[in-house]
């Protein structure tokens, strides 16, 4: 008797724990068919914790045994459907305890641009350091070596597009209007020959060392980066078509001592003036190995 009574109370006590837990489920589907997405990355996301998973072939997916309280799920698609907006890519919700919550999630296909950065004066291609659309989410991007871009997954609507080349400064295009399943052209010309322009060389004074390949890079004067480039074979370098202004100079560096080596920072500030070229020649002791320490700062037209 004792024996069924507690296999009694196990069961009682196994169905009302199940009872009390709660279960997130679903179904991601296209918005013009209202066919499953497989594929589709879920993540869960509680106050202290998180789980991931993805939609099956029909599109569905379910999270068991979830956490009661304030949730938030994000969905991340697959091409060619569009990402969200960061500030839009989350959707919250309040689950109670022991009830079960069903979603449905509608994605539409997204849009895209392409284009190229190039020198207006040779038509050469540049190479690109990095091209974004502001305030979205991590996008599929292709980059190549000649100066051509490609985005796609990009949320239709209106847009901000931002491009960064070494040796130039950032160029950014506001307003572009994005269209589902099409592809926006975008070209960005740059100035090689432009007169604004910062030149310097990195200088040996003590032997006939080069610093070539190193990085210098330029920021503006409430410390955001501007742009950043290398040291040619001779330790010359230049910022191209920079806008008139405040910018700070910085070249990192190592010092050795006695606790090994450290990193060593060099910066200054410099003022580019409208049609001028400004020039910053960085003077290095090399027989104190370590860089950068004396600077000679000129400005001319």
């Amino acid at each position: 008797m004792a024996f069924w009574l507690l296999f009694f109370i196990s069961v009682m006590l196994k169905m009302l724990q199940f009872s009390m837990t709660s279960t997130v489920s679903g179904k991601v589907i296209d918005k013009e068919t209202g066919k499953g997405i497989p594929g589709v990355s879920v993540n869960i996301s509680y106050i202290d914790s998180g789980d991931l998973t993805e939609t099956n072939k029909n599109g569905e997916f379910v999270f068991l045994e979830a956490k009661p309280g304030e949730i938030e799920i994000v969905f991340i698609s697959p091409p060619p459907y569009a990402l969200p907006f960061i500030n839009e890519k989350e959707d919250r919700f309040v689950l109670e305890k022991g009830k079960n919550l069903y979603i449905i999630k509608e994605m539409g296909y997204g849009g895209g641009i392409s284009g190229r950065a190039y020198d207006k004066n040779t038509n050469n291609g540049l190479e690109i350091d990095n091209v974004w659309v502001y305030k979205h989410f991590p996008i599929t991007d292709e980059i190549s070596e000649n100066g051509e871009f490609r985005i796609d997954q990009i949320m239709p609507g209106h847009h901000i597009l931002k491009i960064r080349v070494p040796g130039y400064g950032p160029r950014k295009i506001e307003n572009i209007e994005i269209k589902s399943k099409e592809f926006t052209k975008i070209d960005f010309p740059f100035d090689s020959q432009s007169p604004t322009k910062i030149v310097g060389k990195i200088i040996c004074e003590n032997t006939n060392y080069k610093f070539s390949n190193l990085e210098v890079s330029l920021f503006s004067t409430v410390d955001d980066l501007y742009s950043n480039t290398l040291t040619d074979q001779n330790g010359d370098y230049t910022f191209y078509d920079v806008e008139p202004g405040e910018y700070k100079i910085l070249v990192a560096g190592v010092k050795e001592d006695s606790d090994g080596p450290r990193p060593i920072k060099f910066n200054k500030i410099i003022r580019v003036f409208p049609g001028c070229k400004s020039t910053a020649n960085l003077i290095v002791d090399c027989t104190l190995n370590y860089s950068f320490f004396n600077i000679d700062i000129g400005e001319k037209k």
